[in-house]
């Protein structure tokens, strides 16, 4: 039987994870010379390293045989693309990442990652770091650990669907990583009905992942007559269809935690409708690091818009 794997997305997941790959490398060229900084990649919500789903093609794919009856189509993860990408660099005599650090929940997928770590990196493994538990617990304790004034590193949060507290957007505030994040936009939409405000258990999990109420402003008060039982005229509550206003609120919130905030694009299903919002942020750096930062993320993310 092989390994559990982590069955989920479609062509637009490859897109996602094309995108980060291709930062990462344009990364370690713009900090070639930079070596005063040890560089990071942490990677939230890890897996186990190796994505199926079906209906998708590509040469960095394969089939396998899964539970000796169903044929899936497989794909590298982020953590071991970022691997990749860092040994592919040093052989070539470019450096590479010093430091990998996987969050992930489970136990079992992290001990499956580690081992195909084993088996594709073992000159690498001494580098990694799994830390299991909830990410928005293990991820803001982790950059409080980092000494960012010497360091700097890569991030990639990919959570699923509305994992990701505020709390933990925040705990990136002064951060000097350059930080690639999927927002659940598919989901959050679910939660927001076009006619009436969410009920009271949707509510609380808006305001845990905005980190206020302010998503309420969503809705446009509409003055209307509704009979009730003493036929007093009431108010109706309404939000504007679509994606963009919800956008343009999540980036704003963003902006609140980073200096720099470039995208989003958004990421669709076959038929149109939106999943995510990949957006790239800079918490905290100076001009020189702003420029390249903006200039790949820029071209990155409006190749897969």
């Amino acid at each position: 039987m092989a390994k559990e794997s982590n069955t989920f997305g479609g062509e637009w997941s490859i897109k996602k994870l094309d995108c980060v790959e291709s930062y990462l490398r344009s990364y370690l060229k713009v900090m070639m010379k930079k070596n005063w900084a040890e560089l990071y990649y942490i990677d939230a919500f890890s897996g186990n390293g190796i994505q199926r789903f079906e209906g998708t093609y590509g040469e960095d794919q394969f089939s396998i045989a899964f539970e000796d009856e169903l044929i899936g189509k497989f794909v590298e993860g982020s953590s071991m693309r970022a691997l990749k990408v860092s040994d592919e660099s040093e052989r070539s005599g470019e450096r590479g990442f010093k430091h990998f650090c996987f969050l992930e929940l489970s136990g079992d997928k992290l001990s499956e990652l580690r081992s195909r770590i084993e088996d594709s990196y073992p000159h690498m493994l001494a580098r990694c770091k799994f830390i299991q538990g909830d990410v928005n617990d293990t991820l803001p304790e982790l950059v409080r650990s980092i000494p960012w004034k010497e360091q700097r590193g890569v991030m990639f949060i990919d959570p699923w669907a509305t994992q990701l507290s505020w709390s933990s957007v925040e705990s990136l505030r002064g951060a000097r990583c350059d930080i690639w994040m999927l927002f659940p936009l598919g989901a959050i939409i679910r939660m927001l009905p076009g006619d009436h405000l969410p009920p009271r258990e949707f509510e609380g999990a808006l305001t845990r992942i905005f980190g206020d109420d302010g998503w309420k402003d969503l809705y446009r008060h509409e003055r209307g007559v509704q009979l009730s039982l003493f036929d007093e005229e009431g108010q109706q509550v309404s939000r504007q269809r679509g994606t963009k206003e919800l956008i343009d609120y999540t980036t704003d919130r963003l902006r609140t935690v980073s200096q720099c905030v470039c995208g989003p694009a958004e990421l669709r299903t076959s038929t149109n409708a939106p999943l995510f919002a990949l957006y790239s942020m800079l918490p905290a750096g100076s001009q020189e690091a702003i420029r390249p930062f903006k200039a790949i993320s820029n071209h990155l993310l409006k190749s897969i818009a």
